[in-house]
């Protein structure tokens, strides 16, 4: 089945387009991460400037960067490591549990356990401001 090149076009512009809203900030950022801090507070924008390397410098040789990473990599993958150990049997006991009722009702999402308290407040309130008639 051969496609209408018009509509692909106008498809893969329109992905084109919507990838560099995306893609922006982080490529703003990688900019300024090369540019001096006159450079990235100027007005208007400098699209063109002279590139430097004094901040990596500064990250990297002043302060204690690769130690931060180095702590914030094992936290991140001691957090990854218990929630599968905890994670993958019960799932798997779940996933193996045949009994009618008890599975059923298992399988239902909890959905006000998902939802912060917030999110009720506008039935709550709607429900509180009626009137009540006098007995």
């Amino acid at each position: 089945m051969k496609r209408n090149p018009t509509k692909q076009a106008l498809f893969y512009v329109g992905l084109l387009f919507i990838s560099l809203i995306l893609l922006f900030p982080f490529l703003r950022m990688l900019a300024s991460s090369f540019k001096t801090q006159v450079d990235i507070i100027s007005w208007p924008p400098k699209f063109i400037w002279k590139a430097t390397l004094a901040n990596y410098e500064r990250v990297f040789g002043e302060q204690n960067f690769l130690q931060y990473f180095l702590n914030s990599t094992i936290v991140g993958v001691s957090a990854i490591v218990g929630a599968l150990l905890f994670g993958l049997p019960a799932a798997y006991s779940i996933a193996r549990f045949t009994q009618k009722k008890l599975s059923v009702s298992l399988r239902q999402p909890r959905y006000p356990s998902f939802s912060p308290e917030t999110t009720s407040c506008s039935p709550r309130y709607s429900a509180c401001k009626r009137p009540r008639p006098c007995r």
